[in-house]
């Protein structure tokens, strides 16, 4: 059973990072977990996580998760 998407099957863990600090940075900072999931074709399971990783991942009053650019990385 496959369990990431069509990105992560191409790209490893660092350019998945670099295409989404690119991302956060063309959306003001801030774009929705489930859209950025959808533009990129992988799943939240994929989204590289760690100590000074560029972004912080935020549950909002809607009940979604935005993922919000770090400020060392604006």
């Amino acid at each position: 059973m496959q369990q990431g998407g069509d990105l992560k099957n191409e790209l490893d863990d660092k350019e998945i990072q670099k295409k989404i600090i690119h991302l956060l940075k063309e959306n003001n900072g801030e774009i929705e977990e489930k859209i950025l999931c959808a533009l990129l074709g992988i799943t939240p399971y994929d989204i590289p996580w760690g100590y000074n990783i560029g972004w912080a991942r935020c549950l909002q009053s809607n009940q979604t998760y935005h993922l919000l650019l770090s400020h060392e990385h604006k």
